[in-house]
């Protein structure tokens, strides 16, 4: 079960398929696939693919660029 919180950086995996999910944008990490011993389910969709990388641009933008120093 998901629980959908309306998160901007939050995108569904189309309903229909094997798998139910929500890829959370801002916890994108490398998966060592061997020790978790992750087997290929399924195909993601072009255009959920293009919504990931497009929001993954806009995490970045909006949160790792270096900001400005504070005033003391």
């Amino acid at each position: 079960m998901n629980t959908r919180r309306n998160c901007p950086f939050h995108v569904a995996v189309p309903a229909g398929g094997d798998v139910t999910a929500l890829v959370l944008v801002e916890l994108t990490r490398p998966i060592d696939e061997r020790a978790w011993r992750a087997k290929r389910i399924g195909v993601t969709p072009e255009a959920v693919v293009q919504e990931l990388l497009s929001l993954s641009d806009a995490y970045i933008m909006t949160c790792c660029v270096a900001r400005p120093a504070a005033s003391a």
